[in-house]
């Protein structure tokens, strides 16, 4: 890549992120209001700023990070996760969702087996704070929700 698109490239993501910052607060109110008929929007809204109370007292070894946005994702997805979790005992599973139903499917399909948790607004400091946090070893997103500032950190 040349100097001129890495600098164009890097000017871009400059401005992505600063406009992300500034819809966060739009972002939340959206959640909130949306949390009116289904309290699920509204649960954990700080993890979706990277913001985590403590660190886990162990952290998982080998973890694999999978986005599912949502239930159809997750469905989608289900037999590598089973395969994941039958054939390799030393792995992790985190499965992020960007909604409630999402993560339900997740807790119901998978119980306690897997690490289950919303993915971060895209704004440089929430996907630092949740990589810091989880530190997964792979990243794979399920279809195409791709987020610039998640894939450019992770």
């Amino acid at each position: 890549m040349s100097v001129r698109n890495r600098w164009s490239l890097s000017i871009n993501l400059l401005v992505y992120s600063w406009v992300m910052r500034l819809l966060v607060p739009l972002f939340l109110a959206r959640l909130w209001w949306r949390g009116r008929n289904q309290s699920g929007y509204r649960a954990h809204l700080w993890r979706r700023l990277g913001w985590y109370g403590s660190v886990p007292a162990s952290r998982p070894r080998k973890l694999i990070w999978i986005h599912a946005v949502s239930v159809g994702e997750t469905l989608a997805i289900a037999p590598l996760i089973e395969r994941l979790l039958g054939d390799r005992d030393d792995l992790s599973l985190l499965i992020t969702s960007t909604t409630p139903t999402g993560a339900a499917q997740v807790r119901q399909r998978f119980g306690e087996r897997v690490f289950s948790d919303w993915i971060p607004f895209d704004t440089p400091g929430a996907v630092r704070r949740f990589l810091t946090h989880w530190q997964p070893r792979v990243g794979v997103f399920v279809e195409t929700e791709i987020w610039p500032n998640m894939v450019v950190q992770a």
